[in-house]
């Protein structure tokens, strides 16, 4: 099986276009393009790579070589709770320092149950160190 071939079953398993794969994508994946990648004309550049593995949530590995398990580990399943988690990355990465903080303690509620060390003590312990 080769990157095409795989591609190919990936969007063909997802039921999606070419065009509709280029805009899932946000049009990092030409759809132009897509039937050559598919048909082993071309090969995708690893911006195109790396978009397409994290459309379809797969590995590399699996797109270039076929090797390993072909979906990646999934640390959030929820598409909502994958959503948040984006929301709060991205405040938290914010040159703002209160929108940093907001991100914090609302990751530290949103996720106490299943934290054993609050983010802050962590920050805390690592800038001591």
């Amino acid at each position: 099986m080769t990157l095409g071939s795989r591609l190919k079953k990936l969007r063909l398993d997802a039921g999606l276009s070419h065009a509709e794969l280029s805009k899932a994508t946000n049009g990092a994946v030409s759809g132009g393009n897509i039937s050559r990648y598919e048909n082993d004309i071309i090969f995708p550049t690893v911006p195109t790579i790396i978009a397409l593995c994290n459309y379809f949530n797969i590995t590399s590995d699996w797109l270039l070589f076929g090797m390993e398990s072909q979906k990646k580990a999934e640390v959030i399943s929820d598409p909502d709770l994958q959503y948040a988690y984006e929301i709060l990355k991205e405040l938290y990465q914010s040159p703002n320092p209160n929108l940093r903080g907001w991100a914090i303690i609302t990751f530290e509620n949103a996720f106490a149950d299943y934290i054993e060390e609050p983010l802050q003590q962590v920050q805390k312990r690592k800038k001591d160190a």
